[in-house]
């Protein structure tokens, strides 16, 4: 899980934030998140942005969750800025580089991940994949974050007080594959 995190590292999280409003999402919020919460959001976000999106390329040396995390210690007059935002200036900076893709689309992000992730990892790693699918693609989120996690936890059949717990015919089912049918189902 932690070498998922630390591949995929890009966006932000919100705790306490049951709509998605990417206006709720900005360096204050940021700045309030532990840093396992910073960067499953950024997992989330980022595995949307590269295999949804398509952007596949990043500066060298990129390290998204501390630098997110600087600019905003930086500039405290940008704390109103969306971490989105944020994501795409930082992004834009430095020279580019190729990034590896992994051997099957949405790589590790699994029922595995999901079994090893804590609830609030969980639950930024969604709200990072709905943040960008609401920027990018202006889906409609109707249900409050933690619901979505709770289905998740469902069809993977993960418990939080027993972390071993999956269920292993769905346990190679991809997050975002799952999340985007919960999403459609009304």
């Amino acid at each position: 899980m932690r070498s998922l995190l630390a591949s995929l590292l890009i966006l932000l999280p919100c705790v306490g934030c049951s709509a998605q409003s990417a206006s709720q999402l900005d360096g204050n919020w940021w700045l309030l998140q532990r840093e396992d919460q910073r960067t499953a959001f950024h997992a989330g976000y980022y595995i949307c942005y590269v295999w949804d999106v398509g952007f596949l390329d990043l500066p060298e040396n990129f390290e998204p969750v501390r630098s997110v995390t600087d600019f905003y210690l930086r500039t405290e007059h940008s704390r109103d800025m969306p971490v989105t935002e944020v994501f795409t200036k930082i992004d834009a900076d430095g020279p580019r580089r190729r990034r590896p893709l992994a051997d099957e689309k949405y790589g590790e992000s699994n029922g595995d991940y999901w079994r090893s992730a804590t609830r609030a990892e969980r639950i930024e790693y969604v709200r990072g994949y709905l943040a960008c699918q609401k920027l990018h693609f202006k889906v409609d989120i109707d249900k409050p974050i933690e619901t979505y996690v709770d289905e998740l936890s469902a069809w993977y059949g993960t418990n939080d007080s027993d972390p071993g717990q999956v269920n292993l015919k769905t346990a190679d089912d991809k997050i975002p594959v799952v999340l985007t049918q919960l999403l459609r189902k009304k």
